[in-house]
């Protein structure tokens, strides 16, 4: 089973996910950006902020209504492909990660959503999750697909 492993910090799990424009096909990785990303279970939707819109040049083609605290608000909806670093067996910590395109190819709509100055790129949410097996253990987590 494919794996990534990582530590919990300050109570959130992050890792780097690569970012593209939704493709019919992801063979050419240099069209994927690396960008930091936010594992948050408690997400329904996926998110990316604004930063990631304009690096990519992503274009809006809807809009959704997500839930916030402060209660609904409409945001823009983009289509794109995420690949997470899953491999085959063991990646020693001076290796490059082998990322592992993520829903068999497929792209995905995400909200546009302000994820503050200081926080994560993109927030996963369970609409992404749901196709892998999360596991949480003390400071350790494992995503597998």
């Amino acid at each position: 089973m494919a794996t990534f492993q990582g530590i919990v910090q300050d109570g959130r799990i992050l890792l780097k996910v690569r970012i593209g424009k939704a493709a019919s096909s992801l063979s050419h990785n240099q069209d994927l950006l690396p960008f930091d990303a936010l594992v948050d279970t408690g997400a329904t939707v996926t998110g990316v902020s604004p930063k990631v819109v304009d690096r990519l040049d992503l274009q809006p083609h809807t809009w959704g209504e997500v839930q916030g605290i402060s209660g609904p608000a409409e945001v823009d909806v983009c289509r794109v492909n995420i690949q997470l670093p899953i491999s085959e067996g063991v990646v020693e910590e001076d290796q490059v990660s082998v990322f592992t395109t993520t829903r068999g190819n497929e792209a995905m709509d995400v909200s546009v959503l302000d994820l503050g100055s200081h926080g994560p790129d993109v927030l996963l949410g369970m609409d992404f999750l749901r196709d892998f097996h999360l596991t949480i253990y003390r400071d350790l987590f494992i995503i597998s697909n």
